[in-house]
């Protein structure tokens, strides 16, 4: 089978790390030589597709008794990199937590730990999203176990308990994500100098040492995240995307058929509306035709999560993927539609009986 297999390069100091180019597919990936031991990890993320985690292809035995993983090969370069050219605007750092807190958020409902987020780890792309590498030191959760094994992770980026002094769970990647993010805004450790608000709140509860005062989840954590994003940019952050600040729904994304798409949009919407009002003549009719209209721009402004409502109203977790997305957003809407429809019914009413 390695037959189909071409080494172009090696991509790590240590020699463990290859770009390669499959034959039979022409399919570029890199192949990284794990242990028995580490083994685990990577045969649970083979196939399991998480957003912003690298795709696990295949997992290939070696004749020294060692492993060969094939992910696929995305260019970009690391955040370890990008902070040689300096910090990160805090708009970005955040935008790229709430990615990370997708990708913590998919591992940690796999019952599997990280251990080891920092810079060097993470990939950027020229799209804007970020992407998790290097599970050499992560696990599955043990939570039988009372003490994690000792000295694992990188300095100041590891929770205390990483250290032996009890067992490692989710909490601990949150721990390593908050002193990231500071870094990427301040390029240094939050023990030096804590990023200002609005992240360095959210950084000072991800560092606590005391696993219990911090988020007890990726889900709590990006909500968070979120909530520091001005509202426009909320829905592209979660999708890994660069968002456009202040913009009207459908316009500054970049897309002139998005953008043709939304003015003819708006401007329809302004005929139909002149025509229904001149052709109403009674109070009641009125009535009934502004709701129906504040009922469609409602579902409009909301497809587009003009205000964030999306991100204010649901924990992240639950639209984090485009199904989520548009189940939850279905559901507002139809929430929406009722409250418009109350709205008309007790206006008519009222304008009946005077």
């Amino acid at each position: 089978m390695k037959d189909d297999l071409e080494f172009l390069d090696t991509l790590n100091e240590r020699g463990t790390v290859y770009l390669i180019r499959q034959r039979t597919t022409g399919r570029m990936l890199t192949g990284r030589r794990v242990t028995a031991e580490q083994r685990p990890v990577y045969a649970a993320l083979c196939g399991a597709a998480l957003p912003h985690v690298v795709p696990v292809r295949e997992i290939r035995p070696e004749a020294d008794g060692q492993f060969l993983v094939l992910q696929d090969y995305l260019p970009g370069i690391s955040l370890a990199r990008r902070l040689e050219e300096g910090t990160l605007p805090a708009q970005t750092a955040l935008s790229v937590g709430v990615q990370l807190c997708t990708a913590l958020d998919g591992l940690h409902h796999r019952g599997i730990l990280h251990r080891d987020i920092k810079p060097g780890n993470v990939l950027l792309r020229e799209d804007g999203t970020v992407w998790l590498l290097d599970f050499d030191i992560a696990r599955c959760c043990k939570p039988a176990a009372g003490r994690d094994t000792a000295l694992l992770g990188t300095p100041g980026y590891a929770a205390p308990e990483q250290f032996g002094f009890r067992q490692t769970d989710a909490r601990a990647d949150l721990f390593a994500l908050g002193v990231l993010l500071n870094q990427l805004v301040t390029g240094e450790l939050p023990a030096n100098r804590l990023a200002p608000p609005p992240l360095g709140p959210i950084v000072a509860r991800c560092t606590e040492l005391d696993p219990a005062r911090r988020y007890q989840d990726a889900g709590a954590l990006q909500h968070a995240l979120l909530r520091a994003l001005p509202p426009g940019q909320r829905a592209a952050a979660l999708d890994g995307q660069p968002a456009a600040v202040g913009t009207v729904p459908g316009f500054g994304s970049g897309d002139p058929l998005r953008m043709l798409a939304a003015l003819l949009g708006y401007a329809a919407a302004v005929l139909v509306a002149a025509a229904g009002f001149s052709a109403m003549t009674d109070a009641a009719g009125r009535a009934l035709w502004g709701a129906l209209l504040v009922c469609c721009a409602g579902w409009y402004l909301l497809a587009f999560d003009a205000g964030g409502l999306r991100s204010r109203l649901a924990p992240a977790r639950r639209f984090r993927t485009r199904a989520g997305q548009l189940g939850y957003t279905a559901a507002l809407g139809l929430v929406w539609t009722l409250v418009c429809g109350l709205a008309a019914f007790c206006a008519v009413a009222a304008l009946t009986a005077a």
